[in-house]
């Protein structure tokens, strides 16, 4: 993953959270790719551009986060903060990279929530194209869509670093002509 620049909503990307962040302290954001609850813990998986890391609420360590955990449901954007910790052997996620740890969470602030999608992100079966176009925006959250955007980033900027060490100057034409009165070409 790139490098990150921390802020108030985030210290690691959660895609990135591995072994060797075990007992050190993080804050990941993103959206809520999956909610289970499990009578007194609450197992959330949080997904950002990054990947996916699993975020546990103890009723016990903070009854706030604990609370507003409860209230999470498919999509909400969340911020939480707390203690990267080895999963157990028999519980470690072999099928993710992240599968190894997880983050026992004692703050957690919901940034924004979320209507119930009209299809699951994580969705394996083909969805209508009329509606992957209609919301656009959920649809780039989905994988395939992340893994394209990412892809076509860095051969953009590979290119153009290439025509930067051979003095090319990129002109975008847009910036070269006059609005027109009804703003029918802006």
């Amino acid at each position: 993953m790139t490098d990150l620049r921390a802020n108030r909503y985030r210290t690691a990307w959660a895609g990135d959270l591995r072994a060797g962040d075990v007992g050190g302290d993080v804050r990941v954001s993103g959206w809520v790719h999956r909610r289970r609850d499990h009578g007194g813990l609450i197992f959330i998986d949080l997904r950002d551009r990054s990947g996916i890391v699993q975020l546990v609420f103890h009723p016990e360590t903070s009854s706030d986060a604990f609370a507003a955990a409860e209230r999470l449901r498919s999509e909400h954007v969340v911020s939480a903060a707390g203690t990267v910790t080895a999963r157990e052997p028999q519980n470690v996620n072999k099928e993710r990279p992240t599968g190894e740890v997880e983050v026992i969470a004692d703050r957690l602030e919901i940034l924004s929530r979320s209507k119930v999608p009209p299809f699951q992100i994580d969705a394996e079966e083909e969805i209508a194209l009329e509606t992957r176009l209609k919301y656009r925006y959920l649809d780039l959250r989905r994988e395939v869509m992340r893994k394209n955007l990412v892809h076509r980033s860095r051969f953009i900027n590979s290119m153009r670093r290439a025509f930067e060490r051979s003095d090319f100057v990129e002109v975008e034409t847009p910036i070269l002509t006059r609005a027109t009165p009804e703003g029918a070409r802006d």
